[in-house]
C-alpha cells in the first residue's frame, strides 16, 4: 500500500516509537510508506532512516505556521498519491484534515478523563477534533478507554477501530547476558535490584507520585538503585520533589537513585533492571514502557490507567492512580517475592507481549482498517 503517516515529530515519545515500528514493519513488506513531521523535532530520525523510511519535515514553529504546514502537506499529497493518510496526535490530525487527503484515518493516542489537565492550545485542538471528527474516513484508539473518553466530549465517526500497540520481541535484550551488559552500561552493580522509571517530565507521568512512593524504600533497602530516565528527568528539574525526602538526598549521594535524563538507548537498558514502574496519573492509552518491559523479560508495577490492567494481568501490581502509598505497598510486595517467583511472572509477560502484541499483528489490523476506510470513501 501507499501510506503517508503525519505526526507531529519524532522526538522521543510513545506515539512517535510506534509509529517507527509500524512504518519500517511496512518498509519490510515492500509498502510504499513516508513520514511527514510538522516539527524539526527529530531524535527518532535515524531509526528512520536505519529502517529505509524516508521522512520530510514541515517545520514550523508555533500555531502560526499552521497554513503553511497544510499547503506544503497538500503539495507532497499530490506528489506522493498515497491511498491512505494515517495521522497521528491531535495537532497532526487536524492539519491532515486540512490538506483534504483523499482518505485519512485519525490515530488517538491517549485517554482523556478532562481537558484541565491540558494546555490551553491544546485543550482547544482536542475540541476542534470532536467537532470535526465526522470528517475523516475513520479512528483508530490504541485503548478502550481512550475510546469511550473521546466518544463522551463529542468524538464519533462511522469507523471507529481500537488498535493496540505492536512489538517485535526479538528487538529487546532477554537474559543473563543482556543483563550483565546493560548492567555495566549503566554502572550499576551486579547484586543490586535495580527499580526504574522511564518518562518524559510531565505531570500526567506523576514523577513526584512515584518519588513518594520509593523514598522509604530506598531507606530500608539497602539493596535497591532507583533509575529514572526521560527528558528533563534531573535534579533540576525535580529539585522541589527530591527536596521533600531526605532520603532521596541520601541516595542520590550514594548514587542509589539515578537521573539519567533522556536516553535514546532504553530498548537495550531494559534487561538491566529487575523492575519497572509506571506512576501514570492519567493520558495513558497504551503504555509503551511496561509492554517494552514485560517484552525484555522484566517484571512491571503500574498505576490503573489506559490498558495497564490488561497488559500487566495481576491485580497485585495494579494500584489507583496519585496514591503513592498503594504505589509503594505494590513495590515493596514485589520486592518481597522470591527471585524464581519474580522470574517466572517476567517470562509470562514476555510470552504474552510476543502472543498478543506483535508488530506484524498490528500492521495486519491497521491495513484492514485502511481498506475499509477505502471502500467507505
Amino acid at each position: 500500500m501507499r501510506v503517508v503517516h503525519v505526526i507531529n515529530c519524532l522526538s522521543l515519545g510513545g506515539a512517535e516509537r510506534q509509529l517507527l515500528r509500524l512504518a519500517a514493519e511496512q518498509r519490510r513488506d515492500g509498502d510504499a510508506v513516508t513520514i511527514v513531521t510538522l516539527l524539526d523535532k527529530d531524535t527518532l530520525r535515524p531509526d528512520a532512516d536505519a529502517a529505509g523510511v524516508p521522512v520530510r519535515a514541515i517545520g514550523v514553529r508555533s500555531a502560526l505556521g499552521f497554513p503553511r504546514a497544510v499547503l506544503r502537506l497538500r503539495g507532497w499529497l499530490r506528489e506522493l498519491e498515497p491511498q491512505v493518510v494515517q495521522s497521528w496526535l491531535y495537532y497532526a490530525n487536524l492539519v491532515a484534515l486540512a490538506a483534504k487527503p483523499k482518505v485519512l484515518v485519525w490515530n488517538i493516542r491517549q485517554t482523556l478523563p478532562d481537558l484541565a489537565g491540558e494546555r490551553l492550545l491544546m485543550r482547544r485542538a482536542i475540541r476542534l477534533g470532536a467537532r470535526w471528527s465526522g470528517l475523516p474516513h475513520g479512528i483508530v484508539c490504541n485503548a478502550r478507554e481512550g475510546l469511550e473518553q473521546h466518544r463522551a466530549i463529542g468524538y464519533a465517526n462511522a469507523i471507529e477501530e481500537i488498535i493496540p500497540n505492536g512489538f517485535d520481541v526479538e528487538r529487546f535484550g532477554h537474559g543473563n547476558e543482556a543483563t550483565r551488559t546493560a548492567r555495566a552500561t549503566l554502572d550499576l552493580p551486579a547484586d543490586a535490584v535495580v527499580v526504574a522509571h522511564a518518562a518524559r517530565r510531565h505531570p500526567m507521568k506523576d514523577h513526584a507520585g512515584f518519588l513518594e512512593a520509593i523514598a522509604p524504600l530506598l531507606e530500608r533497602r539497602r539493596e535497591l538503585v532507583v533509575v529514572m530516565m526521560g527528558r528533563e528527568v534531573d535534579e533540576t528539574h525535580l529539585s522541589a520533589d527530591l527536596a521533600r525526602h531526605a532520603a532521596l538526598s541520601r541516595a542520590l549521594a550514594e548514587r542509589r537513585l539515578r537521573l539519567l535524563g533522556e536516553r535514546l538507548d532504553l530498548e537495550s537498558l531494559y534487561p538491566a533492571f529487575d523492575l519497572v514502574v509506571s506512576s501514570s496519573a492519567w493520558g495513558e492509552a497504551f503504555p509503551n514502557v511496561l509492554a517494552e518491559a514485560m517484552a525484555s523479560g522484566v517484571g512491571v508495577v503500574a498505576t490503573d490507567v489506559g490498558e495497564s490492567r490488561a497488559l500487566v494481568e495481576d491485580p497485585a501490581r495494579v494500584v489507583p492512580p496519585s496514591r503513592p502509598d498503594l504505589l509503594r505497598a505494590a513495590i515493596d510486595a514485589w520486592l518481597d517475592r522470591s527471585e524464581s517467583r519474580r522470574r517466572a511472572d517476567a517470562e509470562l509477560g514476555r510470552g504474552r507481549i510476543a502472543e498478543r502484541y506483535s508488530i506484524r499483528a498490528v500492521l495486519e489490523r491497521y491495513r484492514s482498517l485502511w481498506r475499509r476506510a477505502i471502500e467507505a470513501r
